[in-house]
């Protein structure tokens, strides 16, 4: 009997060896453990500040700490400008000045057929509205030949109405008032701005009644700078 107990304590004992060696047997594929996020205590600032009732008390105030990202970086492009210069241009300030006589015409209203015009300089666009330029007075010229072409009665006021025989020439035309005709029979008078940018002379024309001040027709346009040096070499010297 004692020989059967010895004989299954002994095979209890087997069993449980075997349990326990395949309990500790080896893991072949280990688990990679987390790795614990390292917490960062925020820091602790002593504020010292009065509380109205003149005790000092401190606060802790936890500091957050954020990311900095990179500056961005602009980089200046220079201004880009027209320098463009034609070796020839076929047109003149004249042509201008026909078409916006055109525009004028179209536009004119109120006026009788036989109506007394005028032609003074363009000035330029300022504060002072007095200052004539080469353009302003090769302008008003040519319109006084285009208004003559669609049939308008122009008047030229600046004709002494006698001719001035000198050694340099033969002269009708004159700027002094005291060569002048002290009453001008005028009706109408047209004339008009000039506006001055860095590509051109904008011209802003307009035809208006003396006697009620009315403007009955008016008209731009826009005439490029190199056909202006083309028509007057030295104008942006003078004008701009």
């Amino acid at each position: 009997m004692k020989g059967k107990l010895v004989a299954l304590f002994a095979s209890v004992a087997f069993l449980n060896g075997c349990a326990t060696n395949l309990v500790q047997l080896p893991n072949f594929w280990p688990i990679e453990q987390e790795k614990e996020e390292e917490v960062v205590e925020p820091e602790k600032v002593e504020v010292v500040s009065t509380n109205g009732i003149g005790e000092d008390y401190t606060d802790d105030i936890p500091i957050t700490q954020t990311a900095q990202t990179p500056e961005t970086q602009y980089i200046a492009l220079p201004r880009r400008t027209n320098r463009y210069r034609a070796d020839y241009v076929h047109k003149d300030v004249s042509d201008y000045a026909e078409q916006l006589t055109i525009e004028l015409i179209h536009n004119l209203n109120g006026i009788k057929a036989d109506a007394r015009v005028g032609v003074a300089s363009f000035v330029d666009f300022d504060f002072q509205l007095k200052r004539a330029t080469p353009l302003g007075n090769q302008l008003a010229e040519s319109f006084i030949t285009e208004l003559q072409a669609f049939g308008i009665s122009v008047v030229d006021f600046k004709a002494t109405g006698n001719v001035q025989v000198g050694t340099d020439g033969d002269f009708v035309f004159s700027r002094e008032a005291s060569e002048l005709a002290s009453q001008q029979e005028l009706e109408y008078v047209l004339s008009g701005t000039l506006r001055h940018n860095e590509r051109g002379v904008f011209v802003n024309a307009r035809i208006i009644s003396l006697p009620h001040r009315r403007v009955v027709a008016a008209g731009k346009t826009f005439i490029p700078q190199v056909v202006i040096e083309s028509s007057i070499p030295d104008y942006s010297l003078v004008a701009l």
